[in-house]
């Protein structure tokens, strides 16, 4: 998964509706109806690092890393199937995520009202959303065609949207 993908994610600390799970896989420990706002330096530090492993850990896995790998060459110079094909190959052994999000900043100003529970909630969707693609029909096949994009294109998740003042400040 690349680095823009999984940020973006971040960045979107997303207010998701409806009534949250009260568990996630992400499962940061904090209590999840505190707002993101109201999280002090070292609450801030374990949401952070928790969605750091558990970005990694998610976008490890074969499928998404050949996902990821395709998605470089289809979105890359490859204009044929056989050239998709080569470029995944020589990406794949090294195809990780590797965060560069810094978990001892203060991500979130004051104002940010997205829950733990919420914010979980959308992570974990966001994060199967992109992983779930490998298993469409995203492969080599596409390379040079004008299905490229429409095959890459995310769909909005219901209740996840950009919230004021949960952006990452960089």
């Amino acid at each position: 998964m690349s680095r823009a993908s999984i940020f973006a994610i971040l960045v979107l600390a997303s207010a998701c509706g409806g009534e949250p799970s009260q568990t996630t896989p992400l499962a940061s420990g904090l209590e999840g109806s505190r707002t993101l706002g109201s999280l002090d330096a070292n609450e801030t530090r374990t949401l952070c690092e928790r969605f750091v492993e558990y970005a990694e850990t998610e976008t490890a896995r074969d499928d998404a890393r050949r996902f990821h790998c395709t998605e470089l060459a289809l979105l890359g110079d490859a204009e044929t199937p056989a050239a998709c094909e080569t470029e995944v190959d020589a990406c794949l052994p090294t195809a990780a995520y590797e965060s560069d999000v810094d978990c001892t900043e203060d991500h979130f100003d004051d104002a940010c009202a997205v829950t733990v529970e919420q914010f979980e909630a959308c992570v974990v969707a966001q994060i199967a959303q992109l992983t779930g693609a490998s298993r469409n029909a995203i492969d080599c096949s596409l390379a040079g065609t004008d299905g490229v994009d429409a095959a890459l294109a995310m769909d909005a998740i219901e209740g996840c949207a950009a919230a004021p003042g949960c952006n990452i400040d960089d």
